[in-house]
């Protein structure tokens, strides 16, 4: 079995290709592949914001995923091989997770942001390659310091994230059930067709989809008890430029 830092089997390991009928090829491809699709969404959400890193890493890591779970599938190679894919897979994975974890931040500063990103694709390539790709050591240091970047900030600070509670509770939900599906889907006797497997993708899509909508807009007061429905004014004095500031509120996510 070979089994990856993000826990993927090759299924072919335990079932030779050669042995499996069409119908069953077709199973497993469908399940695998398709449930990329759910990916989509997500990376939706970050052209409407002009979010472009976060979406050359999503747009990569949804190109490579797919290309890996085709050649799991179909036990085919598509100019690299299903292992080369897969370890370009773990380094886009794990950078996109990372990037979640500096937008969740919900920092002020979009220059903070900026560098935080290229850290931490820069990190995760390095401790890949140190890794060898399948002993993730490195990988999990990189992993824990920025996961306790937000834990640290709002603790630091004694206040509580402006996070959208239902969001969060969607995007919890959604991370337990991939969670779920994935730990019975590493056994292939279980899920031989990577039925679990497919549903875990699609679940982590779905996930994503709610927790990239966590932080508030940026025109609101996030710690504020009572909202106003009064339209904003404007602080741009007449005659000054547009590109300036737009009178629109502006997700966080949006920079310029």
């Amino acid at each position: 079995m070979v089994l990856g830092p993000s826990g993927n089997i090759n299924h072919h390991d335990g079932v030779p290709a050669e042995t499996q009928s069409l119908w069953e090829i077709g199973l497993v491809f469908c399940f695998e592949v398709f449930s990329d699709l759910t990916f989509l969404p997500p990376l939706l959400i970050m052209h409407r914001h002009r979010r472009h890193f976060e979406l050359y890493i999503g747009v990569f890591q949804l190109a490579t995923g797919f290309l890996y779970n085709f050649c799991n599938a179909l036990n085919v190679q598509m100019f690299l091989t299903e292992l080369q894919w897969h370890a370009l897979n773990n380094i886009l994975t794990t950078t996109y997770f990372l990037l979640l974890l500096i937008h969740l931040q919900a920092n002020s500063n979009p220059n903070v942001d900026i560098v935080l990103r290229y850290i931490a694709f820069t990190s995760v390539w390095i401790a890949q390659i140190k890794d060898e790709y399948w002993q993730p050591f490195y990988t999990a240091l990189v992993v824990a310091a920025f996961s306790a970047m937000p834990v640290c900030k709002f603790f630091g600070a004694m206040r509580l994230p402006p996070y959208d509670g239902e969001m969060l509770v969607k995007g919890l939900c959604g991370a337990a059930a991939a969670a779920l599906c994935f730990a019975v889907g590493l056994n292939d006797a279980v899920d031989p067709f990577r039925l679990f497997h497919g549903l875990s993708q699609a679940l982590v899509g779905v996930a994503l989809y709610y927790l990239w909508q966590l932080v508030p807009l940026v025109g609101t007061d996030p710690y504020s008890k009572s909202r106003s429905h009064a339209p904003p004014k404007s602080p741009v004095p007449s005659g000054m430029p547009p590109r300036v500031m737009s009178e629109r509120a502006v997700s966080r996510l949006e920079y310029y």
